[in-house]
């Protein structure tokens, strides 16, 4: 469900093709730059593109890396023993 919304951000932020995001490597993304590089290899009309990533979608993304870190810090925790969860 989370990973549906981060997904419709970027289509609505950003107008790239859904068909698209599913190919978008993390190496295409840089925060720094705040832009998502998309080689003509993936894009549909064979074209580079450099697309801006906006003030609402780079927080999107922001959390999105602090959700990525936190669930792989509770992965590393159950899969060492030193904390259970029960569903």
């Amino acid at each position: 469900m989370v990973q549906f919304l981060y997904f419709n951000s970027v289509i609505f932020h950003t107008g790239i093709r859904p068909e698209e995001i599913l190919q978008i490597k993390i190496e295409m993304i840089s925060l720094d730059n705040r832009e998502i590089i998309l080689p003509p290899e993936i894009t549909k009309t064979g074209i580079y593109r450099i697309v801006p990533i906006n003030d609402f979608l780079f927080k999107d993304l922001e959390n999105l890396q602090l959700l990525i870190i936190l669930e792989f810090i509770i992965y590393l925790a159950q899969d060492e023993g030193q904390i259970e969860i029960e569903a």
